[in-house]
């Protein structure tokens, strides 16, 4: 993009975050074939329990957002990663991935760890990308039926402790 990209630091009660989750639930419904072919996932996507959260604009049109959210001691999940699909592969995606990597390191996070699905070839294309690896299904995707559909990621920011 030739046009500066704007950043947003806000959290999950904001409501152009709350608008945005909405659309990729639209748009993530779409890929799977309707709402309750994701039942499983919907309970550990929601905007609450958040810790960090940015929006991306251009020319003061939100286009994106990234989350944060806490899993244990160093480490923090990426959540809620979407950008609207008109503004795809112009660097909206990575320059939200950088960001919210900075983020984490300024708030001692050495590891993020993420979900996202097969069929989402450009997230996995992405995050591949950016250093993230193949990783054990954690938390509450371990407890997943082995469809293949579910593909955990995690990347090391930086050295763990002091």
């Amino acid at each position: 993009m030739g046009i500066p990209l704007q950043i947003k630091y806000t959290d999950g009660g904001d409501l152009e975050f709350i608008s945005l989750c909405s659309q990729l639930d639209e748009y993530l419904n779409a890929i799977a074939g309707g709402e309750e072919h994701r039942q499983q996932y919907i309970p550990h996507n929601v905007p609450s329990g958040v810790c960090a959260v940015i929006l991306v604009y251009l020319q003061n049109r939100c286009i994106g957002c990234a989350a944060l959210k806490p899993y244990a001691h160093g480490v923090a999940e990426v959540k809620r990663v979407f950008v609207l699909p008109e503004y795809r592969r112009h660097g909206a995606g990575r320059y939200l991935m950088r960001e919210l990597e900075r983020v984490a390191e300024r708030h001692g996070i050495h590891t993020l760890r993420l979900e996202t699905g097969a069929p989402l070839f450009e997230a996995v294309a992405l995050y591949s990308a950016m250093g993230y690896q193949p990783a054990e299904k954690y938390g509450p995707y371990a407890e997943l039926p082995d469809t293949g559909d579910c593909i955990c990621m995690a990347k090391k920011l930086k050295k763990e402790g002091p």
